[in-house]
């Protein structure tokens, strides 16, 4: 859950960088989890 939290902050304070890193964290840690983010962006 903290994951998805820092996600949507990294994005609104435009870091890409870190968005990208906790993607791939998200992916690894739920494949189904990091698609359902995906749809919503």
């Amino acid at each position: 859950m903290r994951l998805i939290l820092d996600l949507l902050n990294i994005g609104r304070q435009g870091r890409h960088h870190d968005r990208v890193e906790r993607r791939a964290d998200l992916r690894e840690l739920s494949p189904s989890l990091y698609a359902l983010y995906m749809c919503m962006r």
